[in-house]
């Protein structure tokens, strides 16, 4: 079993320090050896790699409802959060089909340029980032800004070969998610998440309702509830996390 260390293989060069310079040509985000070197690992590899990490105390994971671990840490005691997860397909688990990085801004300078930067600009940064890693990797990726989370930036990294269209669109410049005919480079929610909010929040209602937790409390305070867990699991925390934050005693 394969030994990672705190940077876990896919990590940031440098988080980005001001808007308007050729950010990704000069100090690349994503690093391409780190990646292949990701795409090498098993599910069983990644799965103890990410339980000694967490239990080294240097950074915290959870899984997602479809089976994958998410591990997030902080390269850089400065800058932003990491978050990464390797996506495996049930009758292929000696190595990921794809690999999803998110970089959280949650530090103050890093959140003020990101809240502020233009759509132009972002997708210059993500076509470079794109350009870097080719032609061994494709990728694609979007600035996830709500508003009331700190900005992501979220990346999705495919070994070039295995999804030919997307190939093809990340060749031409096309490396932003795209709906409706538009690259969607900025977006206010995750993209593949569940639309309808209103009906995650209504079964989560309903759910709390006729649950211990809702002793002692209003619907309008379940409601808080539900929305509070929502908005910290598009921050990238886990279940426990999300709980302990938002279900205080009333």
């Amino acid at each position: 079993m394969r030994n990672l260390t705190a940077a876990v293989c896919v990590t940031i060069a440098v988080l980005l320090g001001s808007v308007g310079v050729s950010w990704a040509q000069e100090n690349p985000i994503l690093d391409k050896q780190s990646a292949t070197q990701m795409f090498a690992l098993s599910s069983a590899e990644w799965v103890e790699n990410v339980s000694q990490i967490k239990t080294a105390g240097l950074g915290r994971a959870f899984r997602n409802p479809n089976g994958s671990w998410t591990l997030i840490y902080r390269p850089d005691p400065q800058r932003g959060l990491l978050s990464v997860t390797p996506t495996y397909k049930p009758n292929q688990k000696e190595k990921p089909f794809k690999i999803d990085v998110g970089v959280i801004f949650d530090r103050p300078l890093d959140r003020r340029i990101y809240e502020q930067v233009s759509f132009e600009e972002t997708k210059r940064l993500l076509a470079e980032t794109a350009e870097f890693m080719r032609p061994e990797f494709s990728v694609m990726g979007y600035l996830l800004r709500d508003k009331k989370n700190p900005p992501s930036l979220i990346f999705t990294i495919f070994e070039t070969g295995n999804f030919p269209p997307i190939d093809t669109l990340v060749s031409q410049g096309r490396v932003c998610p795209p709906r409706n005919g538009m690259q969607i480079c900025i977006t206010e929610e995750l993209v593949g998440a569940p639309r309808d909010d209103s009906g995650v929040l209504a079964a989560c209602v309903s759910k709390l309702s006729n649950s211990p937790i809702s002793i002692g409390r209003t619907k309008a305070q379940i409601s808080d509830v539900c929305i509070c867990l929502s908005r910290q699991g598009k921050s990238g925390r886990g279940l426990d996390e999300a709980i302990k934050k938002c279900i205080t005693v009333p």
